[in-house]
């Protein structure tokens, strides 16, 4: 059983230890270990502690770079829209008849390789769309 189990104030207890990683500059670890508690509540109880009495300045900081990481990730995301778009662009533009956009799609498939050759089977330098390219068939 821990020191705050059935107590009805724990928050002495906490200020604490709190106090014995921020003053004294004990790891989180070292200081858990010695109440016997788990190093995760005591670094939750040190976290709450440094953002409730967090300066105006490092309130700033803090915020500044959330909004960082939240442009960040919506650069990477528009990127990758931006990529998608820019690929599959010539197959969607409205200027050309249906039929010449499946051309267009038959004429990208026939030229890709297949998964096999990529996988090392058969012709790497021989292009197929059937999937393989005959050498590695048995005799019948």
């Amino acid at each position: 059983m821990g020191p705050c189990q059935g107590r009805g104030d724990c928050e002495g207890f906490k200020e604490q230890v709190v106090r014995e990683v921020i003053d004294k500059e004990r790891s989180i670890a070292s200081v858990a270990a010695s109440y016997g508690l788990v190093a995760q509540t005591v670094g939750n109880w040190v976290a709450r502690h440094r953002m409730e009495h967090a300066t105006d300045q490092e309130k700033e900081a803090a915020a500044e770079a959330a909004e960082i990481t939240r442009l960040r990730r919506e650069v990477r995301e528009l990127r990758q829209e931006n990529e998608f778009l820019g690929k599959s662009g010539s197959l969607l533009r409205e200027e050309r008849p249906v039929s010449q956009r499946y051309e267009l799609g038959a004429a990208r498939k026939a030229t890709t390789r297949s998964p096999r050759c990529a996988a090392g089977r058969g012709s790497p330098d021989r292009v197929t769309t059937s999937g393989g390219t005959g050498r590695n068939r048995r005799p019948r």
